[in-house]
């Protein structure tokens, strides 16, 4: 990856076809202010609604007439503008995501209108129970601080947020954030320089400080959290605090994280809750990694007669990672298994970017492949015991139960 300004970074990608670009902000939710929960995730919403002197629906046409696409998301840390297009669009694609970063114009119709939009989306999720849990469950985790909050906030915080607190936000956080750019796939070096020169870029600078505060404050686990819903199935989620992703520690908890609900049909838990015992569809492990913390948990969606079997299961796998060193040749599959994931996912070029725009944000400079595989096949077996005693205690427990436990009642 070569540098071409400060904050700006293109990748060469010969076998690609298309060229894809990300604009990174160091500002997510965890940013919001009091009182407008959810203001990050609106503006993202906002930004496309129109800039300068096109509409939202002349943005967007500049796109994909190229047949490329514009999108955006938000996270509890960062907010990014991204687009995909063939490398004759290259330039239009840039000029678009400088307008919509530096010009967009945030009425208050376009704002009022977008409101609907996000309350539709926040009932939806509502709707869903996987994601209603996971959006509860840093809430049970910190009783205070920016990373509390769900991404899309509550009702009563989007009501809060008209056309001028969103406007000033833009102009005061979103604005003066850190960012980065990156750009890469089908095109040459010289052409995105070239591209980003007449665009602007190239003479722009990026805010050197950082907005947002590590203000939370963990609330102690008293028990499991359980709510009462008109739903089929128990969901639950068991987890706790971690490490930050950049460091030994951060790449211990992930390679447990793999072995008892990764990716794999091979997980320990898919194994043991899916295959053997048939309580479940769907187990996997998470994991949220932001620049000084992180956070970790188990998910399963269950019968609900066997709830409490299967947290107890979970539990008890999670106490065998703390209570001894795993076996060298154990080791060795995790790390191989890890690794060779790695280099499936850094073939897309998407991807690729994303983790290098959250590095060089988060790190300051950029993430080097062998340093990653370097330290991966240093890690011991007494280095992931030592992880998993760190962090794998206290554990919090949420669970969103059916209103009737008995499917015969």
């Amino acid at each position: 990856m070569f540098a071409l300004s400060r904050s700006i970074y293109y990748l060469p990608m010969p076998a690609a076809s298309s060229v894809y670009g990300i604009l990174y902000y160091d500002c997510g939710s965890r940013c919001d202010w009091v009182g407008h929960e959810g203001i990050t995730h609106f503006l993202e919403h906002a930004l496309f609604k129109g800039a300068r002197h096109l509409s939202a629906r002349q943005l967007f046409e500049r796109i994909e007439r190229y047949g490329g696409e514009l999108n955006a998301f938000t996270t509890k840390d960062k907010l990014a503008i991204e687009f995909s297009v063939p490398p004759a669009a290259l330039r239009t694609a840039l000029e678009i995501v400088r307008l919509i970063a530096e010009e967009a114009t945030l009425s208050d119709a376009t704002v009022e209108k977008e409101r609907q939009v996000i309350l539709e989306e926040l009932a939806m999720y509502e709707d869903i129970p996987e994601e209603a849990l996971l959006d509860r469950y840093e809430e049970m985790i910190f009783s205070l601080g920016g990373l509390r909050h769900p991404i899309i906030g509550y009702r009563e915080s989007l009501l809060a947020t008209d056309g001028e607190v969103l406007r000033r936000y833009y102009r005061e956080v979103f604005q003066r954030s850190p960012w980065v750019l990156l750009v890469g796939g089908a095109v040459s070096g010289r052409a995105v320089e070239g591209a980003l020169r007449q665009t602007g870029w190239l003479t722009k600078e990026s805010p050197s400080q950082r907005l947002w505060q590590a203000n939370e404050v963990p609330r102690m686990p008293d028990g499991p959290l359980v709510e009462k819903r008109p739903i089929q199935q128990s969901h639950l989620v068991v987890g706790g605090l971690g490490p930050c992703p950049y460091g030994r520690d951060g790449l211990a908890v992930q390679l447990i994280l793999q072995a008892l609900g990764g990716p794999f049909m091979s997980s320990v838990l898919n194994l043991l809750l899916r295959e053997r015992y048939g309580w479940g569809y769907s187990v996997y492990s998470l994991y949220q990694g932001y620049a000084e913390k992180g956070v970790w948990g188990i998910y399963a969606g269950l019968m609900p007669e066997v709830a409490e079997r299967a947290l107890r299961l979970i539990q008890r796998k999670l106490a065998e990672w703390q209570s001894h060193p795993i076996s060298v040749a154990h080791l060795r599959a995790l790390r191989n298994q890890f690794w060779g994931r790695q280099v499936i996912l850094w073939e897309r070029l998407s991807y690729r970017l994303q983790v290098q725009g959250r590095w060089l944000l988060d790190k300051g400079h950029p993430l080097e492949e062998s340093d990653i595989r370097e330290e991966l096949f240093s890690l011991s077996g007494e280095d992931l015991w030592a992880a998993a005693r760190r962090y794998f205690s206290p554990q919090w427990v949420a669970i969103l139960q059916p209103f009737h436990t008995d499917r015969s009642a």
